[in-house]
């Protein structure tokens, strides 16, 4: 008995092709007589890889170089922790001419960790003191008091006998210590955080105020005070990785989408007319 066998033509029934792939833009037909040409599956690929990564190389680039945002706030002094000064003092009329000075603090609560103190120097020219401790109070705080100066040059009241100079960090400034006077020197402060957890404190002259005469022409005192409010700066550099991969999932589905648009204007190559399909016979001759 004869040999015979019979085959469908090279396409695949609808029913055994799976549903992605039936609607996958980028391959060709498997069950239209027409289809895009061989070559444009792997432009469009290629394409698409190549958009992609260059969109993930901007994006790191961006990434890496995204700008510090600054956040500004005025908080109270009186929640910080205050400042440690140094002060040198130096006498202008002379060695022994302006007799002694009283540096002194005190503090309802602690500054620093302390709370009060007091030293006098006698027939001064220069001296320093490092780490005054300097906290917000309205009525509190260090001060220097000269309660015997020389009474200097004939006739000038005012001249000045005595310099206070005060430091810390970047920060210098002086106040003339003159006969009769009484000052306030207010400071205030700039706090930074970065985004590494770390903390700059950088006081500034605030304010230098005249707040009158004594009655004794040969007394001056010169008080340190914080101001009421503080500068803060909170610096962070926002976005993390996962926004990142984030965007360049977003960016790979826009690109999916533009090129299946794109290739609606892309005109379809033409093949032999397919043929119904017809499932594979074979006969075989059997042995009587």
């Amino acid at each position: 008995m004869s040999y015979e066998s019979k085959s469908a033509p090279a396409h695949t029934p609808p029913h055994e092709i799976p549903f992605f792939r039936q609607h996958d833009p980028f391959a060709k037909s498997l069950i239209d007589t027409q289809a895009y040409h061989p070559i444009i599956h792997p432009i469009l690929t290629i394409t698409l890889i190549g958009l992609l990564i260059a969109y993930t190389a901007v994006r790191c680039v961006q990434y890496v170089d995204r700008p510090d945002i600054e956040e500004f706030n005025l908080i109270p002094t009186e929640t910080t922790a205050g400042l440690l000064l140094d002060i040198t003092i130096t006498c202008l009329s002379g060695a022994g001419k302006c007799n002694n000075v009283i540096y002194s603090f005190s503090y309802s609560t602690s500054c620093m960790g302390q709370s009060s103190y007091s030293y006098t120097w006698n027939a001064f020219q220069t001296f320093d003191i490092k780490q005054v401790p300097v906290c917000f109070s309205n009525t509190e705080g260090a001060q220097f008091e000269f309660p015997d100066l020389s009474a200097g040059t004939p006739g000038v009241e005012l001249a000045s006998v005595a310099r206070i100079e005060v430091r810390q960090g970047t920060m210098y400034t002086t106040v003339d210590v003159e006969r009769a006077g009484i000052k306030t020197l207010v400071l205030g402060q700039t706090i930074t955080h970065f985004t590494n957890d770390t903390t700059s404190i950088q006081p500034f002259l605030y304010n230098l105020q005249y707040d009158g005469r004594n009655i004794n022409t040969n007394s001056a005192f010169i008080r340190l005070r914080l101001s009421q409010y503080s500068e803060q700066y909170d610096i962070t550099r926002p976005g993390s990785v996962l926004t990142i991969l984030s965007d360049i999932g977003g960016a790979a589905g826009f690109l999916l989408a533009a090129l299946k648009l794109f290739t609606m204007f892309i005109p379809y190559h033409h093949t032999n007319e397919q043929q119904p399909y017809v499932p594979h016979v074979t006969t075989k001759e059997m042995p009587l």
